[in-house]
């Protein structure tokens, strides 16, 4: 598909800016100041968007517009980085741990 090889390229060429040193490393509390402010110009511009998404997911306006908003989810990694997970047997330690792993392509419904 055209659409995503294009989004995956300008993925990549985000990701690889300044040397890759910039995003990937990032703090979640950094990366939610960035998506905060994608979030303001959003909101600016939420009925135009919202309808767009409606039509291009087929979902009902509400719910459409109520989708646009995660930015707080990238701050709350910072707090589970390295938190231990509870297992059912104590010979087994594992911990949380997020990392970058670069351009990803999900297809939703």
């Amino acid at each position: 598909n055209a659409r995503f090889d294009c989004a995956v390229a300008a993925a990549r060429r985000a990701l690889n800016r300044n040397k890759g040193n910039n995003w990937p490393s990032a703090s979640g509390a950094h990366r939610a100041r960035y998506l905060r402010a994608i979030a303001t110009m959003v909101v600016e511009r939420k009925d135009h968007l919202a309808k767009l998404e409606s039509l291009d997911c087929r979902k009902p306006l509400d719910e459409a517009a109520w989708d646009m908003f995660y930015a707080g989810l990238a701050k709350n990694l910072d707090a589970k980085q390295k938190a231990r997970v509870s297992l059912p047997m104590e010979t087994f330690k594992s911990y949380v741990l997020n990392e970058s792993i670069g351009v990803v392509g999900l297809i939703t419904p």
